[in-house]
């Protein structure tokens, strides 16, 4: 990939570890509900037409991948996207995405798990060829997850 991709590089003139805003997560850590929701606020274009856009998640080896359809959503592999701040037109004006994502499954579980006892979630997220390095602060209350 091109080095201006990489998000250890100014995004968009903003600062890699300010392309990522986090706003909440909750979580469950029990094997027959394990979920964990993420939301948050990504950098990216404005005009951004949500039916031609890619967003993607990988924590540690595990990758997951999807176009979106006009309302904003899609879903991979346990995972599912949702943009919240489309307009009905499925277009995105401002240069944010309001998101959400969810985890869940398995896999998922195995991979964030193994995480935990670093008390934050590295992850990168990608929006379209665009990366985001990112770091989530997590804390455990009983079998819960939720930002630190």
């Amino acid at each position: 990939k091109e080095a201006s991709n990489l998000a250890a590089d100014p995004f968009f003139g903003i600062s890699a570890l300010k392309s990522v805003e986090w706003l909440a997560v909750e979580g469950d850590l029990d094997p027959a509900n394990f979920r964990l929701k993420i939301k948050g606020v990504i950098t990216a274009y404005a005009q951004l037409a949500l039916w031609n856009t890619r967003l993607g998640i990988t924590v540690g080896k595990l990758k997951a991948k999807t176009q979106l359809d006009a309302n904003g959503a899609g879903s991979n592999g346990g995972v599912k996207f949702k943009v919240f701040n489309g307009e009905p037109s499925g277009i995105v004006q401002s240069d944010r995405l309001e998101v959400e994502i969810t985890l869940a499954g398995p896999e998922w579980q195995a991979v964030i798990s193994s995480k935990l006892k670093q008390k934050s979630l590295a992850m990168t997220l990608t929006v379209d060829d665009a990366e985001h390095l990112t770091e989530i602060p997590l804390k455990m209350v009983g079998n819960g997850i939720s930002l630190r």
